[in-house]
């Protein structure tokens, strides 16, 4: 059963929440501070959460985002209730909603690198945390699970897991 939670943390109890989780080997952690930000395996994290200013971790049981609110950090979990961390309810907010799956495309073809994707028009390049080689000029497409309403406005969205795809022209698609 899928739930959404929500809450002020402080960084001690939002670090807490994060270490006494029981997250997925394959979780993936996208965190932002003033000076860096990271993607990668869960696992693998250097960043000191306490200085971040937004992240999520997420994997296909759920996402845990975060964002800085002045001192403190508004916490949002949607996903599986099994692995849901203690935050207060709000499964009310996703009445009447009905989820979708979509994708986006990051930025960045692979380069012969195993772990690079070159991006000509900022440029850049970036370091997904994709298992494997499977694409030559290959893309990366984060999975997205997306509530709508009615009337196909999304209400809230999560991220779900990343892949590598065979190279494709246009930026997003649903």
């Amino acid at each position: 059963m899928t739930v959404l939670r929500s809450d002020m943390v402080t960084p001690d109890r939002l670090a807490g929440l994060i270490a006494d989780a029981s997250w997925p080997d394959e979780a993936l952690i996208l965190a932002f501070t003033p000076a860096r930000w990271e993607f990668c395996l869960l696992k693998n994290a250097g960043i000191d959460l306490g200085t971040t200013t937004e992240g999520r971790i997420f994997s296909a049981a759920g996402e845990l985002r975060w964002r800085r609110i002045g001192d403190d950090y508004r916490a949002v979990y949607l996903g599986d209730g099994e692995t849901a961390p203690p935050l207060a309810e709000a499964g009310e907010e996703l009445a009447g909603l009905t989820p979708r799956s979509g994708r986006f495309l990051l930025w960045g073809v692979r380069s012969d690198r195993e772990d690079e994707w070159l991006e000509q028009q900022i440029p850049h390049r970036f370091a997904y945390p994709v298992q494997g080689n499977e694409h030559n000029q290959g893309r990366v497409a984060l999975t997205v699970e997306e509530w709508v309403d009615g009337n196909g406005f999304v209400r809230f969205s999560r991220y779900h897991s990343i892949r590598e795809i065979a190279g494709e022209s246009h930026a997003a698609e649903s």
